[in-house]
């Protein structure tokens, strides 16, 4: 009876250990089906030609594509960190020749800050407040 324990227990564990390999060879197949389950809907090519690639890697469904998505949000965000460095850095060129003498680290700062940013200044705005403070001087 003895050597029947055994034998199960290393049967168990020689299986067990198989297990274990199987998941670490093949488990990559896991992330190549999402590439050809991606690849074979029509549904999904013709929403790739139609769409920006971050509104359609967005789009896919969570569940089922989470390596795909993981990996172009990845890429997506590498590049756009890199087209922001190269607009940054070409905004220093263009003001650095523009105020070649009187360029200071404050003015860089300054640039940089109004270059990169989205915002649009509200002039309006702005004037309506002055003139309810009373600090708009007439010139006539």
């Amino acid at each position: 009876m003895e050597i029947q324990i055994t034998s199960s227990k290393k049967y168990t564990n020689m299986i067990s250990a198989s297990g274990i390999e199987f998941t670490r060879r093949f488990g990559d197949f896991q992330k190549l089906s999402e590439l050809i389950d991606l690849r074979r809907d029509i549904t999904l090519k013709e929403k790739f030609k139609s769409e920006s690639i971050e509104k359609f890697y967005a789009s896919l469904n969570e569940s089922k594509f989470i390596n795909l998505r993981k990996m172009a949000m990845k890429l997506l965000v590498l590049f756009w960190s890199t087209y922001i460095c190269e607009q940054t850095l070409s905004t220093i060129n263009i003001k650095k020749t523009e105020l070649v003498f009187n360029l200071t680290d404050i003015h860089v700062h300054s640039l940089l800050r109004i270059s990169t940013s989205n915002m649009e200044p509200e002039f309006e705005q702005f004037l309506i407040t002055l003139i309810d403070h009373k600090c708009l001087i007439n010139f006539k």
